[in-house]
């Protein structure tokens, strides 16, 4: 009796199993495109702040060259000015913010990829 159960067992295991396997698949594919559509989602995100962000940075920068300019009655001095802000601006990004930059980044990401397993 208790051997016939056991084969009744596998004999359902057996008819239940691809479906489990077909499940299984299913479940994978549907973690992937999720994965595949936070990831776009956030890079089309960014892609848009970024151009919306320099626009605003374009328009700016144009007209701070501009009231230089009028403030100094001369145009190519104000878009110099400007020109040197910038210059500035990046010369400590390189040599001050990017170590501070890359780690925070480094961080964020591995705290990222740390909730992502939990979940």
């Amino acid at each position: 009796m208790e051997e016939e159960q056991q084969k009744s067992n596998i004999q359902r295991l057996f008819v239940l199993l691809p479906s489990i396997v077909e499940h299984q698949i299913s479940l994978l594919k549907l973690s992937a495109a999720e994965f595949v559509v936070k990831g776009l989602n956030g890079f089309l995100t960014a892609i848009v702040l970024m151009l919306f962000g320099s626009f605003v940075i374009l328009f700016l920068s144009i007209s701070g060259a501009i009231w230089f300019g009028q403030l100094l009655h001369n145009m190519a001095l104000g878009f110099l000015i400007m020109a040197m802000l910038y210059l500035v601006m990046m010369l400590l990004i390189i040599f001050i913010l990017k170590p501070i930059l890359i780690k925070s980044i480094f961080k964020s990401i591995i705290d990222s990829l740390d909730d992502e397993d939990e979940n």
